[in-house]
């Protein structure tokens, strides 16, 4: 559930919100 929630979010926001939560989840 996390992998696709982030690649959705990732996906749909590729801006500052996709770039803080990719750093949040690592």
């Amino acid at each position: 559930l996390i992998a696709a929630e982030t690649n959705s979010l990732l996906c749909r926001d590729d801006s500052i919100e996709g770039l803080r939560f990719y750093p949040n989840l690592f």
